[in-house]
């Protein structure tokens, strides 16, 4: 049971330091649409690689 427990505070963590990393990413004055523009050439680059 204290596994599980564990478990479940283990992924909320890395969940949370995931987010906050990403929300870091964004600046207050950089625009949204061009970050996520930048994010899917980026993953088609990655695409073409493999």
């Amino acid at each position: 049971m204290t596994g599980l427990i564990l478990l479940i505070i283990i992924s909320l963590v890395m969940t949370s330091c995931n987010s906050q990393t990403d929300l870091e990413t964004l600046k207050i004055d950089t625009k949204i649409a061009k970050k996520i523009k930048d994010m899917h050439e980026g993953s088609d680059e990655l695409e073409i690689i493999r």
